[in-house]
């Protein structure tokens, strides 16, 4: 079929019509100009109203950028806070690229589905969880079934596989989809579509906006008829869960005035989209244009989210503008420019081994001006990258608000942990928070610290758009690493024994512009870490563990960034694990919110081990079989090579000693 779809494709190309451009329309809405120098900053109370017993100890949650691992570590991150009780009480949360694509439709989930087939069912003990349902009849501890209405069917849609992505992505462009809007296209289609989130009209273009409620979208909806009635609001009704403030991060490129559209380098600024604005909320310079050079001073502010890409048409010089836009701003478009590295590896990486989709310019383009600067008319098409290719980790964009006093930061990675040259070495988003580039970059052989701002550095560095990334005390830096360390090893002198889990406690946070980030303050910051625990491991009954072992379920937890498909089984496994790591520092977590608390168990028998049903012959017999394919796969060396891929300024940066052979 894919071949028939590529010949199809190729032939296609050579009849491809003229579309006629989708008529514009008058829209009126709100700008909220940052006010970043004023004291205090941005406040996420400004904006939701909730009350500060409703966030005990104003924690916010970033959930890291890593494509389909990052759903799933995610996936059982909010499980495992939600059994806690501890998920309603977050007050902010910030996503990046992968872990956009699971807290985009956490917070816009329908009525129509439960918070509970959404994140599926917690299992406490590692023990009970079986590989099929032959050994249970419990469909939570079931690892090779998935509700179809559970988050964590994205990854299992064959669509999601780039290879096949990069066929549909031709077949849309010939359809007539534009090719800026083919990735978020694809997003919309295969990460928001199983759950009622994305939906286009007859132009291929997002028909849906999104909104903090159903009674503000009504609002909206009223004031530009020509929005329609369809819309997403944040989800209010039918939860036990509150939802807490979004940010869903992207990047937009700028240059400075000396720069030419034709020099090939961009910087890049953070763009905020939030459920009442998106925008560059801080001023990363005033002299930075848009990619183009036809914006003064980008950043400073955002406008109502439906309205960000647009053409400012009308001012009153107060809060209400006048725009004209072709569509509204659509999740599927602020989820597929978070994680638009992917659109980078279609349209680069799979262009080389087909001529078919050359061409193609597969990155995210929207219409911005500047809320604080900008006179109509103003609006340019402006290319947008992934967010992870600025800060991979989502802690910066949330610092950026002043009443976030408790961080959990959830880093997704796929580099695990190791030893080098004396050094823990770390994924590559965390050193920049501290101000440090990350391992062995510039030739170093350790950690070193960025040069000035001020100072130039080598363009052609994967790192140079993370040296606006410091918000923390560098001085703390080492302690975090050995804090890490610690946690991992749990005195047995070897990674990988327990979870890598560390409180660092009164952090001091550091004034950064380029975030628009408040200096002056100090942070709780939990590190969680993805990254091996035997602890976890061990528990497992021998028909899971031996798949891991043999390396039939790849790089647990650390799946490869680029595999986008998984499996039931690999999706299930690592929610499990995340939430198994949450629930085992529930303590720690529970300090956070200013709470005591202590881990969840759902059942006094499945903490002792005895969850499991008795085995019928049947199952018996597939213990059997699974055994002989496990011994047969490390009698052999299931061994996949890792191939070197070209993957233009991604966050996760991988070198040749980060290739780690599946075995």
């Amino acid at each position: 079929k894919k071949m028939l779809r590529d010949c199809l494709a190729v032939s296609l190309l050579a009849f491809v019509c003229t579309i006629s451009a989708a008529s514009s329309s008058s829209r009126t809405a709100e700008i909220n100009v940052n006010p970043i120098n004023a004291a205090g900053g941005l406040l996420v109370s400004d904006f939701t109203g909730r009350a500060s017993s409703e966030t005990p100890g104003n924690v916010g949650c970033a959930f890291s950028g890593g494509g389909s691992r990052a759903l799933s570590a995610s996936l059982g991150q909010l499980r495992a806070l939600n059994v806690l009780g501890l998920l309603t009480q977050v007050k902010a949360i910030s996503s990046v690229s992968g872990g956009s694509w699971a807290t985009v439709p956490f917070t816009y989930l329908p009525e129509t589905i439960s918070d509970e087939t959404f994140l599926g069912g917690f299992v406490s003990n590692p023990a009970n969880l079986a590989a099929t349902g032959l050994f249970t009849s419990n469909k939570a501890e079931q690892l090779d079934t998935m509700d179809p209405q559970c988050l964590g069917i994205v990854p299992t849609d064959d669509g999601l596989n780039l290879a096949a992505m990069a066929v549909e992505a031709i077949a849309l462009a010939v359809d007539g989809v534009p090719s800026d809007r083919l990735w978020t296209h694809l997003i919309g289609t295969h990460v928001l579509g199983p759950f009622g989130l994305a939906s286009f009209n007859s132009d291929h273009l997002p028909e849906a906006f999104f909104c903090p409620s159903p009674t503000e979208c009504a609002q909206i909806a009223q004031q530009n008829p020509s929005l329609g009635s369809n819309y997403h609001p944040v989800r209010t009704a039918n939860t036990q869960i509150t939802r807490p403030f979004h940010i869903i991060n992207t990047a937009m490129f700028v240059r400075t005035p000396t720069e030419s559209p034709g020099d090939g380098y961009h910087y890049l600024a953070p763009v905020h989209a939030t459920p009442y604005f998106a925008g560059i909320m801080s001023n990363p310079d005033a002299t930075f244009t848009d990619s183009n050079g036809n914006v003064a001073n980008a950043g400073g502010g955002g406008v109502t989210s439906f309205a960000f890409n647009s053409q400012l048409s009308a001012s009153t010089g107060g809060a209400d503008v006048t725009v004209t836009q072709t569509c509204p701003f659509a999740l599927s478009d602020i989820t597929g420019a978070s994680s638009s590295a992917f659109a980078e590896v279609v349209e680069n990486d799979l262009a080389t081994k087909s001529s078919i989709i050359q061409g193609l310019d597969l990155d995210p383009e929207f219409s911005y001006w500047s809320p604080a600067s900008a006179t109509p008319p103003a609006g340019t098409m402006t290319k947008f990258s992934d967010a992870g290719t600025l800060d991979n980790s989502g802690v910066c964009a949330l610092l950026t608000y002043q009443d976030i006093d408790n961080v959990i930061a959830f880093i997704q990675t796929e580099i695990p942990l190791s030893i080098k040259n004396g050094a823990l070495k770390v994924d590559s988003m965390i050193p920049p928070l501290f101000g440090m580039r990350p391992f062995g970059m510039g030739g170093a052989t350790t950690y070193t610290a960025y040069p000035s701002t001020g100072t130039s550095m080598n363009q052609q560095d994967a790192d140079t758009e993370f040296r606006y990334n410091m918000v923390f005390d560098q001085s703390r830096f080492q302690e975090m690493l050995d804090g890490l360390q610690a946690a991992s090893e749990a005195g047995t002198g070897s990674l990988g024994a327990a979870p890598a889990v560390y409180l660092q406690q009164n952090v001091a946070v550091q004034s950064n512009n380029w975030w628009g980030v408040v200096g002056g303050r100090t942070v709780n910051v939990l590190w969680v870490v993805l990254d091996t625990a035997e602890s976890f491991n061990s528990q497992l009954p021998y028909s899971i563990s031996g798949q891991i072992s043999s390396g039939l379920l790849g790089n647990f937890p650390n799946y490869d960034t680029a595999d986008t498909h998984l499996s039931e089984t690999q999706v299930n496994l690592l929610a499990h694990y995340t939430s198994w790591v949450v629930n085992q520092n529930a303590p720690t977590v529970f300090s956070m919110f200013g709470l005591q608390g202590s881990s969840f168990a759902e059942t006094d028998s499945d903490i002792a081990g005895a969850g499991q049903q008795p085995l019928s012959p049947l199952a018996i017999a597939g213990v059997a079989l699974m055994a002989v394919v496990i011994v047969a796969a490390a009698t052999v060396g299931v061994v996949q090579v890792v191939r070197g891929r070209r993957r233009a300024r991604r966050a996760t940066m991988e070198y040749a000693d980060n290739y780690v052979p599946l075995i």
